[in-house]
């Protein structure tokens, strides 16, 4: 049976993707927007549900994937 994992993170800006890291233990989420906390992406550690890290990108990032041994992340911006 598949893992469902189920929570909520307060986001202050519009968030549009989510990607996991290989070993599960966090979550990348894209944020979009001008008003404080865009053009970031979001670090949330999945066991405590709190965001450990925002990291600045570039314009509008919507989309990101891991490299299969989790050293890198990408991330697609408009």
């Amino acid at each position: 049976m598949p893992q469902c994992i189920t929570f909520y993170v307060f986001l202050i800006c519009s968030p549009s993707n989510i990607a996991f890291t290989p070993d599960g233990k966090h979550a990348y989420v894209t944020n979009s927007g001008v008003d404080g906390g865009g053009n970031t992406i979001s670090v949330i550690d999945v066991k405590t549900h709190s965001v450990i890290a925002t990291i600045l990108v570039g314009d509008n990032p919507s989309i990101i994937a891991f490299t299969f041994d989790g050293k890198f992340a990408y991330v697609l911006g408009g």
